[in-house]
Order: C-alpha cells, then structure tokens, then sequence
C-alpha cells in the first residue's frame, strides 16, 4: 500500500493561472470542470457551465481556484474559463476585450495560455491566427509564446482517425 501524501501547501496568490481560450464549442468549460476533477462530482458540476449546443453557453470569464486534477497532494491552479470566439454572436472584438480585461483586472497574471481546437477541426484558420494576435498584442509575444499549448478536443484514436491525420 502506498501512504497517503500531504497535501501540497501552497500560498494562492503563487498559484498559476491557466487561463483556456479558443472557439465557441471546443470543449473549454468542459476541459476546466476535468482539470478541477469536478467532472468525478456530479454537485460540483456546476464550476463551468457547459451544454451539447452549438450555441455559446459561456458569456462571462471565469476563475476557479482548485488543486489540480481536485487531488489535495497536487499544487493549487487557478483556471479561467472564458467565452468562445468565432461565436454566433459575432461579438468577438467585444469577447476578446472582455478577457484581457478580466485577466489583468481580476485574475493579475497569466501563466499559462491553453488554446482548445476542436480536434474535428484541426485547421488554425485565420479565426485562430486573430484570437493569437489579439493576445500578442495585449500581453506581448514572449509572454503568448513562451506560455502557449495547444490541446485538441474530440480527437479519435481510432485507426480510421489516425490514417485521415
């Protein structure tokens, strides 16, 4: 049996910020819910909204304090959950604004920037390229690209899948 570890304390403030961009749809909050592991508790299922519409279902940024992966033996992260861009609003100018605004006012930093792609969808378009540039611009190419992963949503692993990549 292995012992328990204990709980990694950590001051919040330090906490790193991971804050997930991307389109409307890709999986955003969804993937915020699974980093905090509140997806394993359907009563904290509520931290991020998220619906199976192709509608927008976040309108405003979000932050959520929480251990990584919800483990108390892992360090504590500070999750933003923002609003797709691209959306069927057309507010993106609006929307990205919005979350450079709550991330230097509200949140104070930024770690990290996870850009969410939809896996169905590979491509980076020129939606994408924007949503990039409109983050160089406000936080500066260093601090974009010296912190920037990329993760896919619904990717397949199946060998059809595979073959089409």
């Amino acid at each position: 049996m292995i012992p328990a570890q204990a709980p990694v304390k950590v001051d919040p403030d330090q906490a790193p910020v991971v804050a997930l961009i991307g389109k409307t749809g890709t999986g955003k909050s969804t993937l915020g819910n699974t980093m905090s592991a509140v997806l394993s508790d359907p009563q904290l299922n509520t931290v991020f909204k998220t619906s199976s519409s192709i509608d927008s279902e976040t309108y405003k940024c979000k932050k959520h304090r929480t251990h990584w992966l919800g483990l108390s033996s892992r360090p504590v992260v500070t999750i933003v959950d923002t609003p797709g861009l691209s959306d069927t609003a057309g507010q993106d100018a609006k929307i990205t604004n919005d979350i450079v605004n709550f991330i230097r006012s509200d949140v104070g930093k930024l770690n990290y920037l996870l850009l969410v792609l939809n896996g169905e969808e590979p491509r980076i378009d020129n939606d994408t390229m924007r949503i990039i540039d409109t983050f160089v611009q406000s936080f500066g190419l260093n601090q974009v690209f010296g912190n920037l992963g990329v993760l896919y949503t619904r990717w397949s692993f199946t060998e059809d899948a595979e073959l089409v990549r």
